[in-house]
């Protein structure tokens, strides 16, 4: 056994060893240095975007030179150049285009180190050594020094590059500038301007005024901030830092790229002209004009970069930290940068990597040379750590699989719904505690039982045919209703959605099923169901007592005294529990139907709030604006006592007419149901008068006409919710069928019969409302609109609870039906859908005369229908005119 233990160590020395100079190799292939690696650019090009300050014209020439003769394809690039401005022809500002991230270079001056912000841009090459920047005033101008221009009218723009320099000239010189001539930023300023006298003094840049003011022959002065000690560079090619560090070469192929361009173009400043115009042609300009402008500023150009004396693209490090001291003495930055922190240097960054990975390598070796030393210890644990490592992952996944499991068994155990996975025969494979919870079952014993042991015998044929249609697989899931059996007894009324699906344990086919508890609904309807057989039963039973010689008459009835005793005593018991059932079933159902009518309240409040939050917004802005006038005028002292009190009364006016909305608004959610006697068409405009904003947002034009005038006995706010309901219904159903604008509107009829009087001289409301029967003589309220209608196949469900044709959780399905109770049990009249041949809906609310109060009378409570009753006599006793509501 020793031999045979030796001989194995014997053959693992060699695997040891092969492994050792394994990992000799590899480290040795680690430390030599790494060759330099040129990047392929013919597969696919890296797309950038620059961004410029202007039309095109030969400023930027240098970048079309480099598109147009191929540069920037060569060095791997597709450039996309920006012009600078939006299709609304604003100002396109380059810094904060790179910054956002919507551009990868720019053109820029000044502004590069204003808008730097915590050092986020870096400057690639200045183009333009000298400042294009003049200021233009025609020669006649009286100008003895720079303290003229806080008196002269010059043309500034806010954050201007040009005016920024036009500020450093002036604080230069101890001169704090007139910023109330600054104006905004996207204004335009021309040569025109001088000769017109809008402007005493224009800003240019690349001598443009000094072009067109040759060209009109106009004599004019020069004002160069580089005269008064301002030397800031023009033009800079710029990148955001991000850009810089994450892809310097790409930054560097993109300025070596644009240097051959600009060379390129100083060197053929005519043709590079005559590309500029044909290519990129100016609304602004003519062909002609525009090459002779490009022309022009060509020889501009070639003086500003110094070309060929200075280096096309030379970035002198001195200057740009000047410019930044410069600006901050002067007051434009609050510090400074670091100048090697703002400037783009790829030698230094290639310097810096080589010294870091000569860094590296050194320290490889260091390792390299540690690690020969301890390779042959560590190997003796390298396979111990293995293994440990592998436990220990082992360990964690076991324990976030462990995690995850309990996490979605948590969900599962405690969904809503019950949730149970079943093989074909019925065994139960896995349930959710919501299941064992509704059946009593510890979930442990309801695994492995056949479900038809906890199916009722009465309710195992309740959806049999859905089940042999999805095992089949001619349904992909069913629906229906099945009783269960629960550990106590009881029974559990449920409602069943399946489907199959696959075990992913198995493969095999399952049967999943979500079950949704329904007993409290199955029983509120037994009990009501119970309550009919009851009343049934003791219908029978009193037929039974009393027999058939009931039906004969009382002396052909032998009866003796017990008899007759016995026969009163069970009557007289009959009676009492009648009664009592009666009650029982009334207070149930009064209880009900108050429910019902607060939730209907509730949701007509919700729609009134929002109603009264249109109708304020416009009495507050102007409010706000009256406030904003009164402190301006106080603030800048030319506030009048009359516009004061014309202002005062203005905003009295609007706050009455906002108390007057609050005064509709608490008169609407009363809950006072006691009657009064009230006038229909008062009613009616405060209804309007609420919904005035819904009707002018939905563009519907709401109409009364008045045929006759009447009061009401019964509960005024009752009322009001019923015509709240209807209006807003027709509102509602035109805005959801796209009813056209110019043909949405609500007709509002008052109509009565010639003799309506029913209270006498002195006498109260009625307290109880008669039952209106088709013969009785009565007053209608018609509420019409252009609508879609009411289909046919719905007309018998429209007065339902619960039913509405609103989609989105927009409608309760409680108005139409809370609006038939108001009117059936508080006016003992009738809410009728009528028969419409022009299209739309009509409802009609029908009040019998014994609720009506005749126009002549004057005996009411709240003196209300006294306006409308003068009203009507003016008009001949009819008032057949339409009140607009819309848009009034």
């Amino acid at each position: 056994m020793f031999r045979h233990q030796k001989a194995q160590n014997t053959s693992a020395l060699p695997m040891v060893l092969e492994r050792l100079l394994l990992l000799l190799i590899l480290l040795s292939a680690a430390c030599l240095p790494l060759q330099p690696t040129f990047a392929d650019h013919s597969a696919e090009l890296d797309k950038v975007v620059l961004q410029l300050r202007w039309d095109p014209q030969f400023q930027f020439s240098g970048y079309y030179q480099a598109l147009w003769q191929g540069y920037y394809e060569a060095a791997g690039l597709e450039v996309e150049i920006r012009h600078g401005f939006d299709e609304n022809r604003q100002v396109l500002r380059p810094t904060e285009e790179v910054k956002d991230g919507r551009a990868d270079f720019g053109i820029g001056t000044s502004d590069i180190l204003l808008d730097m912000g915590a050092s986020q841009l870096k400057i690639v090459a200045s183009f333009f050594q000298k400042s294009p920047t003049e200021f233009y005033m025609l020669e006649e101008m009286p100008f003895e020094d720079l303290s003229d221009f806080n008196t002269l009218n010059v043309a500034r723009r806010r954050d201007d590059t040009l005016d920024i320099e036009l500020q450093a000239m002036l604080v230069s010189r101890g001169i704090m500038p007139n910023d109330d001539q600054l104006s905004d930023a996207s204004m335009s300023i021309a040569f025109q301007d001088l000769l017109t006298g809008r402007f005493d003094v224009i800003p240019s840049y690349l001598g443009t005024m000094g072009y067109y003011a040759a060209k009109e022959g106009v004599g004019v002065r020069v004002i160069r901030p580089i005269d008064y000690g301002i030397d800031f560079y023009g033009d800079s090619l710029f990148t955001s830092a991000r850009l810089a560090t994450e892809n310097p070469e790409l930054v560097e192929r993109f300025r070596s790229a644009t240097i051959k361009g600009w060379e390129y173009a100083l060197q053929f400043p005519v043709e590079t002209s005559i590309a500029i115009s044909s290519e990129l042609p100016r609304v602004d300009m003519s062909l002609q004009e525009h090459t002779g402008y490009n022309r022009f500023q060509a020889s501009v150009v070639q003086e500003l970069m110094l070309y060929p004396v200075v280096a096309v693209g030379n970035l002198n490090p001195l200057r740009w930290d000047h410019m930044q001291q410069t600006l901050k003495e002067l007051g434009f930055m609050a510090e400074t940068y670091p100048i090697e922190s703002i400037l783009f240097d790829y030698d230094a960054i290639q310097e810096a990597k080589r010294i870091e990975a000569a860094e590296k390598r050194q320290g490889q070796i260091v390792s390299f040379v540690i690690l020969l030393v301890v390779l042959f210890v560590l190997f003796l644990f390298v396979r111990n750590r293995e293994l440990n490592d592998e436990i220990q992952e082992r360990m964690k996944a076991e324990a976030t699989l462990s995690r995850s499991y309990a996490r979605h068994q948590s969900i599962f155990d405690n969904a809503v719904l019950a949730i149970t996975m079943a093989d074909e025969n019925g065994i139960i494979l896995q349930a959710n505690g919501t299941w064992a919870r509704q059946l009593g079952y510890p979930l442990e014993e309801l695994i492995g039982m056949n479900i038809l042991d906890l199916i009722a015998p009465s309710s195992r044929d309740q959806g049999k045919a859905e089940l042999a249609a999805l095992l089949e697989g001619r349904q992909e899931e069913i629906e229906f209703e099945r009783t269960y059996i629960r550990k106590d007894g009881g029974l559990l009324y449920a409602r069943v959605f399946m489907t199959r699906i696959k075990d992913p344990e198995t493969d095999d086919m399952v049967n999943l099923a979500m079950i949704e508890d329904i007993t409290r609904d199955f029983l509120e309807e037994e009990a009501v169901r119970r309550s009919e057989a009851r009343f049934r039963a003791i219908v029978d039973d009193i037929a039974a007592e009393i027999g058939p010689e009931a039906l004969r008459p009382l002396n052909a009835v032998a009866l003796d005294a017990t008899g007759r005793d016995r026969l009163s005593q069970k009557l007289e018991q009959i009676n009492l529990e009648l009664e009592r059932l009666f009650k029982k079933e009334l207070d149930e159902n009064r209880q009900k139907e108050a429910l019902i009518a607060h939730q209907g309240r509730l949701a007509a409040t919700g729609e009134m709030v929002a109603n009264i939050a249109h109708q304020w917004r416009q009495p507050l802005n102007n409010l706000a604006l009256i406030l904003s006038n009164l402190e301006d005028g106080y603030q800048y002292g030319d506030l009048q006592p009359d516009e004061f009190t014309k202002s005062i009364e203005k905003s009295k006016r609007l706050i009455k007419k906002m108390s007057e909305t609050i005064d509709d608004f608490r008169d609407f959610l009363k809950p006072d149901s006691t009657p009064v006697v009230f006038s229909p068409l008062e009613e009616i405009e405060t209804v309007l008068d609420l919904l005035e904003e819904n009707l002018r947002f939905n563009k519907v034009k709401a109409a009364i006409h008045p045929n006759a005038a009447f009061r009401l006995s019964g509960s005024r706010q009752g009322f009001s919710q019923v015509l709240f309901n209807l209006v807003t219904n027709a509102i509602d159903a035109m805005s959801m069928a796209g009813v056209p604008m110019d043909r949405r509107f609500i007709d509002i009829e008052l109509n009565a019969p010639e003799d309506c009087s029913c209270l006498e001289e002195g006498s109260t409301p009625l307290l109880e409302a008669p039952v209106l029967q088709e013969a009785d003589a009565c007053c209608e309220i018609v509420v019409r609109d252009s609508g879609p209608g009411v289909p046919e196949s719905i007309r018998e469900d429209v007065f339902n609870v619960y039913f509405t044709t609103k989609t989105g959780g927009k409608g309760t399905g409680l108005g139409l039906y809370i609006a038939k109770s108001i009117i059936e049990n508080q006016f003992g009249g009738q809410l009728v859908l009528l028969d419409s041949q022009a299209g739309g809906a009509s409802f009609a609310i029908r009040i019998p005369v014994k609720a009506m109060v005749s126009g002549d009378q004057r005996s009411a409570p709240t003196g209300a229908g006294t306006e409308e009753d003068a009203k009507l006599k003016e008009l001949g006793g009819s008032r057949p005119l339409a009140q607009n509501y819309f848009m009034r």
